[in-house]
């Protein structure tokens, strides 16, 4: 059932433009693995694109912060190559979460 869901889901985002626009959401928590992340329009600052080829050759995640760690683990719930990792601007924790992101821009694992 999950592969003829996961099939289902890539063929689906295949013939599609975009897919979200969530550049000017305010979160207090939000995820959007199972969103092809390329197909994400969003807010760079607060909004980070993963790239499973960059996570894959990074080598121990165990080194990344826990926000950060979570954010890449998603790769293994997720059929698309990029997927994204918000910064929920509205929760009591955003400074945290930004923080944690923000490390994967830096180690090049997102854009």
């Amino acid at each position: 059932m999950r592969d003829r869901f996961t099939a289902g889901i890539v063929a689906y985002y295949a013939d599609v433009d975009w897919a979200l626009d969530i550049s000017e959401a305010a979160f207090t928590g939000a995820d959007f693995y199972y969103v092809p992340g390329h197909l994400v329009r969003r807010d760079e600052e607060t909004q980070f694109l993963l790239h499973r080829e960059r996570v894959e050759q990074f080598g121990s995640l165990e080194r990344l912060p826990p926000v950060a760690r979570f954010a890449a683990r998603r790769f293994e719930s997720t059929p698309f190559d990029r997927t994204v990792a918000v910064a929920p601007k509205r929760s009591k924790h955003f400074a945290t979460y930004l923080a944690d992101l923000e490390v994967l821009r830096a180690e090049g694992l997102a854009d």
